[in-house]
């Protein structure tokens, strides 16, 4: 079975894990496996002010969610969080938080109110 070593994560891993380019009637294993390759499309998306291979060092290197903790779970991967308006990269989050936040319509007020409504109810 052949291997290859991802640029992106450093990993070496199966040409299973790689998807293929066709050039010229040569078929090539992408530089990227899977994973990053998907990571990179759908960050190139957002159009962000971080690189996205820093994006993904960072999200290699964590551990949870950056609001509850929680790791990636149920399927989910960590979402990469943002600033609708600036486009600046906030952390990662759970898929219940990421959901939350934008529920909330990332609304610091109406998040403060969630609060004090949920306190005003603990008394």
């Amino acid at each position: 079975m052949s291997t290859k070593h991802c640029v992106a994560c450093g990993e070496t891993k199966s040409l299973s894990e790689y998807y293929e380019r066709h050039e010229r009637g040569i078929t090539k294993p992408v530089a990227y496996c899977k994973p990053c390759w998907g990571f990179k499309r759908n960050y190139d998306k957002l159009k962000l002010d971080m690189p996205w291979k820093e994006a993904l060092r960072l999200l290699n290197e964590c551990t949870g969610c950056t609001i509850c903790g929680s790791p990636e779970r149920d399927g989910y991967r960590l979402a990469v969080d943002h600033c609708h308006a600036t486009n600046t990269f906030r952390g990662f989050l759970c898929h219940n938080c990421n959901i939350g936040l934008g529920k909330f319509k990332d609304d610091p007020e109406l998040l403060q109110r969630a609060i004090e409504y949920l306190s005003a109810s603990l008394v």
